[in-house]
């Protein structure tokens, strides 16, 4: 029992430590050229997103000129599971916490909107 424990506490332990090693993926899905959507059953449209380099990523990298595209889908703004726009007037999210049933609690740290 004792070497079946030792064992299995080794395995976690190199787990753990590969995670460590291993360098933070950056995201890829919305840092695509592309926007893409449907307009219907049939349209495909592309709208061309702000290309973010490797080294800007992170929000703490300063970036003054940095002014992305603004989109948002179409049936994003019709659907009851989105969020109604920040600044819209009576929508105050709770950020960094559980605000009612929704989790926006980051998974890489704290974050600031403003």
């Amino acid at each position: 029992l004792l070497d079946s424990l030792l064992q299995e506490i080794s395995i976690i332990s190199i787990s753990i430590l590969i995670c460590m090693a291993t360098p933070r993926m950056l995201h890829t899905v919305c840092r695509e050229k592309y926007y893409h959507h449907h307009t219907d059953t049939t349209s495909h449209v592309q709208v061309v997103r702000t290309q973010v380099p490797d080294n800007l990523v992170p929000w703490t990298a300063p970036w003054p000129g940095y002014c992305p595209v603004q989109f948002t889908a179409p049936f994003v703004l019709t659907s009851t599971k989105a969020d109604r726009e920040v600044g819209e007037e009576g929508f105050i999210p709770a950020w960094n916490m559980m605000d009612g049933s929704v989790s926006r609690i980051s998974h890489e740290r704290e974050y600031m909107v403003g």
